[in-house]
């Protein structure tokens, strides 16, 4: 389970929904709006509540809307059922109903304690405090100075990320779990990546939200060689001097080739007093099936998200990821444009913005790591 998952497998959690939940197929959904384009029983009921939730009207969408505790964070790329030859054909296949996993990156930013705003509709802004009122030594019968704190405002708009694909009606009409499995994991995996890379990376242009990395303010630790632990302390100085790293969800995050090094980087160097070196990246301990490490008593995960090894540290409490139009995503069904190939057309629509409450609450390094 991804922990895209789990930040939006709230919706229809009570126990009515969540036994709703178990007795609607989204693949009985997905061949019923193929053929008629009609949604009836438990899938009827599911579309309609998710809808109700995100404050759409249950015929408006075109397709189906199913909150993100039908997806399993997983997928398989065969899209359709392929022909046997010869002697082939007769002999029977037994599908494993647990399909072998992708493997992919693994998302990190909710994890690590990212804020999650859900259920939005309009534009949103988060107003905040820019400066405070000035505190004046005075004679007995001095006047003061009026001085006010200052505002300004974070804003959030929805940006559209999308994924599509064409399945066959024969895969759709071989309806089983193994099916099932894949649909599911079709929707969600890409998704759950794209929203976790541009939590770090977004441009800010192109219809991306500007990712925490490109945004202005941000703090900057350069290496200029192998990383020592004295390097690894100066992303907390860095949050300390701007008053950053007094609250919140403290962390490191870095790739693969980085946590390499800190494993086998001492932090006492060559010729100190320890007989038996203490590395810079220890194990962590979080009870939990993270794998985190620990760096500088700092929880540090590892994805390959992160790009050109590069190392970053911050309060993660302190950006936010606002989803738009519910805990649900909006899956289009379109058994037209391919019809002369038997095939549908499915795309599946999630709205997201990414923000920081203070840009300093986050330092990266400039160059890389594994040097």
């Amino acid at each position: 389970m991804t922990n895209f998952e789990s930040l939006l497998t709230s919706a229809l959690a009570d126990k009515g929904k969540s036994e709703l939940l178990n007795r609607a197929s989204l693949m009985t959904g997905l061949c019923s709006l193929a053929s008629d384009k009609q949604l009836s029983g438990a899938e009827r009921e599911l579309h309609e509540e998710t809808c109700r939730r995100a404050g759409d009207h249950p015929d408006s969408i075109g397709g189906l809307k199913i909150p993100f505790a039908q997806l399993v964070p997983r997928r398989q790329r065969d899209l359709s059922v392929g022909n046997f030859g010869a002697g082939g054909a007769t002999v029977q296949t037994n599908v494993a109903s647990d399909p072998v996993e992708l493997l992919l990156n693994r998302a990190t930013a909710f994890r690590l304690g990212a804020t999650k705003m859900t259920g939005l509709r309009g534009s949103v802004a988060i107003p905040r405090v820019t400066s405070a009122p000035t505190v004046q030594m005075l004679p007995e019968a001095g006047t003061a100075n009026k001085s006010n704190p200052t505002f300004d405002q974070i804003l959030l708009a929805p940006h559209k990320a999308t994924v599509t694909c064409d399945i066959t009606r024969q895969f759709l009409i071989q309806s089983s779990l193994a099916a099932e499995e894949f649909i599911k994991n079709l929707f969600a995996d890409l998704i759950a990546l794209k929203i976790d890379e541009l939590f770090y990376y977004g441009q800010g242009s192109q219809s991306e939200p500007l990712g925490i990395l490109n945004t202005p303010g941000v703090g900057s630790v350069v290496f200029g060689g192998a990383a020592t632990f004295d390097k690894m302390v100066s992303f907390e100085t860095a949050l300390a001097a701007a008053n950053a790293d007094t609250t919140g969800n403290l962390a490191f995050v870095t790739s693969p080739s980085v946590r390499a090094k800190l494993k086998t980087a001492a932090k006492i160097p060559t010729g100190g007093s320890a007989i038996y070196p203490a590395f810079i990246w220890e194990d962590g301990n979080w009870q939990d099936d993270s794998g985190d490490g620990k760096v500088n008593s700092y929880r540090a995960a590892v994805s390959n998200q992160i790009q050109n090894n590069q190392v970053i540290f911050g309060n993660f409490r302190d950006s936010v990821v606002g989803i738009f139009g519910g805990d649900a995503a909006e899956v289009i069904i379109n058994p037209y444009s391919r019809d002369v190939d038997a095939a549908v057309r499915i795309t599946m629509h999630v709205f997201l913005d990414v923000a920081v409450r203070h840009a300093v609450s986050f330092c990266a390094s400039a160059d890389g790591g594994a040097q």
